[in-house]
């Protein structure tokens, strides 16, 4: 659960981060991407463990 906090806490972060400053917005969006992949792990896993 932690894991998925933390990737969400990500996301956000680099939806503040487009919004700041535009012209970081193409890395900003590889980020997401990176902290995407792993928090719908961690949902899934999550969901899917516990009885």
């Amino acid at each position: 659960m932690h894991m998925l906090v933390s990737c969400v806490g990500g996301i956000g972060l680099t939806a503040m981060i487009a919004t700041i400053a535009p012209h970081y917005a193409p890395a900003a969006l590889v980020v997401a991407v990176i902290y995407t992949i792993p928090g719908v792990s961690a949902s899934w896993i999550t969901l899917h463990e516990t009885p």
